[in-house]
């Protein structure tokens, strides 16, 4: 019993852990200042991207793999997150697609709040995501500052 007690604590562990592997917060402080900001909201959370981690997700879910989907984890502004599962939606005719390749558009839900409805993207100029909820409101999270990839603001409309 003690054995199978240990072995969920450490799947779960394990799960929670991927969970958060991507965002960190970080003091807005610590983020350059070598670029322009476009977006100030009047309150916000300021996370850390692992940027190679979203790219690895985002790869489990490519464009063309019907029915294939994987869960992402967001930060809300409160400090909580939230989890998406996502699939690839493309809004772009094939060839204009073909033409820049580095722009990447998903769709989600949560399967914990069936009132959770996302939309996201990855571009050269970084994440953006948009998701609206009865329990969360409408949240956004964007690029700090525009050409920065690694930092984020979190906040609600």
């Amino acid at each position: 019993m003690l054995k199978r007690f240990y072995y969920v604590s450490l799947v779960l562990f394990a799960v929670q852990a991927n969970a958060q592997s991507l965002w960190r917060d970080i003091a807005e402080t610590a983020i350059p200042e070598s670029f322009e900001r476009r977006i100030i909201p009047q309150r916000y959370r300021t996370v850390q991207l692992d940027v190679a981690a979203l790219q690895g997700l985002f790869q489990k879910v490519k464009e063309g793999n019907a029915g294939v989907s994987t869960d992402l984890y967001l930060p809300l502004p409160d400090g909580e997150q939230v989890r998406f599962r996502i699939e690839p939606s493309a809004v772009m005719a094939p060839g204009l697609q073909q033409r820049y390749p580095g722009i990447r558009t998903y769709s989600g839900y949560s399967p914990d709040d069936p009132t959770a409805l996302l939309k996201c993207d990855w571009t050269p100029w970084g994440f953006h995501a948009m998701w609206s909820s009865a329990h969360n409101g409408t949240v956004f999270i964007d690029p700090y500052a525009h050409g920065h990839t690694e930092y984020y603001v979190v906040y609600h409309k």
